[in-house]
């Protein structure tokens, strides 16, 4: 009798995963997405390694980290709003020690010092043995970076994004903890996901047990911190207590949500998501068509209070969306694995 009951709860704790991991994957989801601009959309040809995350400044210079499978070469572009005729341009990369055939890019966040203007750009590097945040100077007269660190730790696993607080200062997320093992980690599901603060010696943990968080950013007044929490679909606020984190509101969103780019005024949210899990996998792996979604998501005190699909595309003109930013009246939109677009914005409400 006793083993009749533990046989019929292990098999209800089975079926129960795996329907939980069907919906996941989003294979109920149909394949046929109706597609919808905020206008005029054209290729941004140059990012043959992807184009998977990026950042605009206040100026209109747009960093853009391209080849984050191994198979790729990866690569730091920029782009320019204020001379968008010269299209995407590759930044040499100077340096005495690191090891330039082996940069698999990541997550990218950049820092303006007001007082010099220097820019500092971070990027996440997963080439090699171990993950690094590697740290470079952009000089702009040369157009060039110059690598000044690689900050690495035994907390540093599988990551994925950073945003920087200071030059020296930023949040990152860890995706996976299981780097030997990552198959296995998104099969059961385990929800292991964290949070790391760098203090500009050391990483500690500010948020734990979330489900492959991926994106990361700061509201403009660098009082509330976003994360998007792809294993479970949906947007995280928190509020910023010196440097701890104080979880403020989730948002579900019902797509897997991918990078976020933070309006500099408006405040609002330009999330990069994939809608159906399964075809995005496909797409990684044999190059099939992924769909892609952009989403503008408004805030207010740290709450969200309403949320806009922007563009929407089966995977034909554009696939595998991972990312978005906006700059007077244009939208970049960059991709896991393809080239970037642009687009003007006609309609985005």
């Amino acid at each position: 009798m006793l083993r009749s009951v533990g046989l019929t709860v292990v098999l209800a704790i089975v079926v129960q995963h795996v329907v939980r991991f069907w919906f996941f994957m989003d294979y109920h989801k149909a394949g046929t997405i109706i597609h919808h601009r905020p206008g005029p959309c054209r290729p941004l040809a140059g990012a043959d390694g992807g184009s998977e995350d990026l950042t605009v400044l206040d100026n209109g210079l747009t960093f853009i980290s391209s080849g984050c499978f191994s198979w790729t070469r990866g690569r730091i572009l920029l782009f320019n709003f204020s001379n968008p005729s010269h299209g995407l341009k590759e930044l040499p990369i100077v340096s005495s020690s690191m090891n330039q055939s082996l940069l698999v890019f990541y997550g990218l966040s950049a820092w303006r010092d007001n007082q010099t203007g220097e820019i500092t750009l971070m990027v996440i590097n997963h080439g090699g043995p171990e993950a690094h945040v590697e740290v470079f100077t952009y000089r702009e007269a040369s157009q060039s970076l110059i690598h000044v660190d690689s900050i690495t730790s035994s907390k540093l696993t599988i990551m994925n994004d950073l945003v920087m607080t200071s030059s020296r200062t930023f949040y990152i997320t860890k995706y996976l903890t299981l780097p030997d093992h990552q198959s296995l980690e998104l099969l059961l599901m385990l929800k292991y996901g964290e949070v790391l603060y760098y203090d500009g010696s050391d990483f500690r943990s500010v948020a734990q047990g979330l489900h492959m968080p991926n994106g990361i950013n700061v509201s403009p007044d660098q009082r509330y911190l976003y994360v998007s929490e792809f294993g479970r679909k949906q947007l995280k606020s928190y509020r910023i207590l010196d440097t701890e984190l104080e979880h403020v509101e989730d948002l579900v969103l019902d797509t897997l949500v991918d990078n976020i780019e933070v309006a500099p005024v408006s405040g609002d949210l330009w999330v990069g998501c994939h809608p159906i899990h399964y075809l995005l996998i496909e797409n990684e792996h044999v190059g099939s068509p992924a769909p892609s979604q952009i989403l503008k998501v408004k805030t207010l005190s740290g709450k969200f209070t309403d949320v806009v699909e922007v563009y929407r595309d089966p995977g034909t003109e554009f696939k595998a969306s991972s990312v978005a930013s906006v700059y007077k009246g244009h939208m970049i939109a960059g991709s896991v694995t393809s080239h970037l677009i642009l687009c003007d914005l006609v309609h985005t409400d």
